[in-house]
């Protein structure tokens, strides 16, 4: 099971969360509580967390700041944020710690249930990932790590090549050669993969399905799902 940590100051949500939300079924195991960042930082030190699940602002180290340290010593840890507020240097660092999503309280719970199958989707694509890269090279298996962790994300094979050190038409031609797929068509299929589970599992739009995958337009998303599935979005999650 995935080992979570909560933080939030408001010990009646707190409480009523951990009640309520079926971790079981989601393959979760609430592994500590904090009501406050301090006690949240030391969790996470000592239990090294697979999702973290916290409040924006909390007593004594704030909930931006946790996850600041969470990404730079847990970098594969999903961070989910929660805030009666939505000030923007919140979300930009919701950003740059590659945050799952930013719910805004009171708490969704479906909302927050998508969030958390999200993050285990993606923990298990990662776990997939390292039993794969065992037989390739040094360089194309930590390219793949990088895009396990950042497929949402828009990025150039210029940039991958850059990221291990090699050109950009010997990136492209070993990745070819080792795993049987360009880089794109790699992107595109973990894309979709993870689509199929958020279609299956969530309630989510279309769109929202896209954009949480990595496409801002939602027609494009679903030709190219149609393309590489024989079926539509909606026919899928039929």
């Amino acid at each position: 099971m995935y080992r979570l940590i909560v933080a939030d100051d408001d010990h009646i949500f707190l409480n009523r969360m951990i009640r309520y939300m079926d971790w079981k079924a989601l393959n979760i195991e609430v592994v500590g509580q904090a009501q406050d960042g301090k006690k949240a930082l030391e969790l996470c030190r000592s239990l090294a967390p697979d999702i973290l699940l916290t409040d924006v602002k909390m007593p004594y180290i704030s909930g931006a700041e946790l996850a600041q340290y969470v990404r730079e010593h847990l970098d594969l840890c999903q961070i989910i944020f929660m805030s009666v507020y939505s000030e923007k240097a919140d979300l930009k660092t919701a950003i740059k710690v590659r945050a799952i999503d930013y719910i805004e309280k009171p708490v969704d719970i479906a909302a927050l249930h998508d969030a958390l199958l999200r993050s285990t989707s993606i923990l298990q694509e990662i776990h997939k990932s390292k039993l794969e890269t065992a037989p390739y090279s040094r360089a194309i298996a930590d390219v793949i790590q990088y895009i396990m962790q950042h497929f949402q994300q828009d990025f150039t094979i210029e940039f991958l090549a850059s990221q291990v050190y090699l050109s950009t038409n010997y990136l492209s031609s070993r990745f070819k050669a080792e795993t049987g797929k360009t880089i794109n068509q790699y992107v595109t299929n973990l894309r979709i993969e993870q689509a199929k589970n958020l279609l299956k599992g969530t309630s989510k739009t279309v769109a929202e399905i896209a954009a949480a995958v990595g496409y801002s337009d939602e027609k494009y998303f679903s030709r190219l799902f149609a393309k590489t599935t024989g079926v539509t979005p909606t026919q899928f999650r039929r």
